[in-house]
């Protein structure tokens, strides 16, 4: 069994180790949260931290948008290919991470995040950013390191607290590298090792 208090959830490889085979601290912090089956919980209503790595589904499940509390996440899953919608929910949101998957696109819902400070798409298939990525004024962390990104939007001036900028391993070219440091002076680019 591995141990979890009533604010941090991490688990690894869900197809090996599901999500229930979690205890808490202590006997009263009886914490079990099955997604893909039971649904058996105390204190998933202060559940702030979410990380699993390897998981094998192609989606989340619907009760994974109900951990409204949640400030950060962290999935890496190589079937997941969307962000739901429903990404809205996760207002208090300020670190999200969504890796190795094959992500393509961003919802418009995302602009809800307004709390974010760091997003981590890396190791996806995006190949562009929609234009409301400005709208999200807090972000201080993008990192979109392998992907096929050719250019940013304009608006991605609009972040003013950005400071660190991964685009490793993204075909850019030098034309569209000079713009984007246009774009953002104060900012720690990177575009190779």
């Amino acid at each position: 069994m591995l141990k979890a208090s009533s604010r941090y959830l991490i688990s690894f490889c869900i197809s090996s180790l599901p999500l229930c085979a979690l205890q808490a601290q202590t006997r009263e912090e009886i914490l079990h949260y099955d997604f893909w089956g039971r649904y058996d919980t105390a204190y998933v209503d202060t559940l702030r931290s979410f990380s699993q790595t390897c998981i094998n589904v192609s989606k989340l499940p619907p009760k994974f948008y109900k951990l409204i509390q949640l400030v950060e996440i962290g999935i890496d899953s190589p079937s997941i290919d969307t962000i739901s919608p429903e990404i809205k929910n996760f207002t208090k949101l300020e670190s999200l991470s969504l890796t190795k998957s094959k992500i393509r696109s961003l919802p418009p819902e995302r602009r809800h995040l307004q709390r974010l400070k760091n997003l981590n798409l890396g190791c996806n298939q995006l190949d562009s950013l929609p234009s409301e990525i400005g709208e999200l004024q807090n972000l201080e962390h993008l990192d979109l390191f392998r992907n096929n990104i050719t250019s940013l939007p304009s608006s991605i001036r609009n972040l003013k607290k950005l400071k660190r900028l991964n685009l490793i391993e993204n075909p850019i070219s030098q034309e569209e590298r000079k713009r984007i440091r246009r774009l953002l002076p104060k900012c720690d680019i990177r575009f190779e090792y």
